[in-house]
Parts: structure tokens; C-alpha cells; sequence
């Protein structure tokens, strides 16, 4: 079950529209989820797709909720995660 879904976000990421479309944020999070993320409590819905997009498309520049890239950030997707 995790590998096909693991595919269904690698397509989703592949098939969005934008990386602020919010049907193609909701539908990559919503993945997320489904893999086992859990966000942390106050964390921007955007949350599970920032780490997806974070974790599986090396190409993206800005992530979604205002997160960064860099692991180490303040403000790295990683921060929203209460589990994963």
C-alpha cells in the first residue's frame, strides 16, 4: 500500500499545475498524510504537501507555507512534522 501511494504522490508532484495551486496542494497533502505524515499542532495546512515537495521534487524553489528548502532552516517543512 505505501508504495502505491509513494507513486501517487511522485505523479501528483509530476502532474501539478504550480507549486501555490491549492487543488494540487490539497491533493499532495492529502498523500502525505497517507504515507504517515503527521503535523505538528499550530503547523500551516500546507504542511504535508511543503514535505512531500520537500522530500520527493529536488527541483521545487519555493515551498508551499512559506517554508524553506534548507533542513536546517527555521523554517524548514521539517518543523511541521510531529511524525512521519
Amino acid at each position: 500500500r505505501e508504495r502505491e501511494t509513494l507513486s501517487k504522490v511522485m505523479i501528483a508532484l509530476d502532474d501539478r499545475v504550480s507549486d501555490e495551486n491549492p487543488a494540487d496542494l490539497e491533493n499532495i497533502g492529502n498523500l502525505a498524510l497517507e504515507l504517515g505524515v503527521e503535523l505538528a499542532d499550530g503547523a500551516p495546512a500546507e504542511g504535508p504537501a511543503a514535505v512531500a515537495m520537500w522530500l520527493f521534487d529536488g527541483s521545487v524553489e519555493n515551498l508551499p507555507g512559506g517554508y524553506d528548502k534548507g533542513e536546517l532552516s527555521p523554517n524548514s517543512p521539517v518543523k511541521a512534522l510531529k511524525s512521519f
